[in-house]
């Protein structure tokens, strides 16, 4: 994988994903000037085709149908292994 961008907050995110077009988006949930959901919802409505992945801190089942809402395509625990991502990435860009 080649990283292209790192973004400090959400807004810098969805200008980034506009910008570089990316295959793949690591979104955290919490970050300053605009959340995770938010972003994702942003980067969805600009039809940026990228595959989104959120993290979280916290699981559970509003966690995970408030990131389907947002439109990402997988919402996964901070706590998971590396493994747990590394498989679901594969996964998502095989699609």
């Amino acid at each position: 994988f080649d990283i292209c961008a790192e973004a400090m907050n959400g807004r810098e995110a969805v200008d980034l994903a506009a910008q570089l077009q990316p295959d793949l988006i690591l979104m955290d949930i919490s970050m300053p000037l605009m959340n995770g959901l938010e972003a994702t919802r942003q980067i969805r409505r600009l039809e940026i085709p990228a595959k989104i992945v959120i993290l979280s801190m916290h699981d559970g089942e509003q966690i995970m149908r408030n990131a389907h809402d947002a439109g990402a395509d997988a919402c996964l625990s901070k706590t998971g292994t590396a493994a747990e991502l590394l498989r679901t990435i594969q996964n998502l860009l095989a699609k």
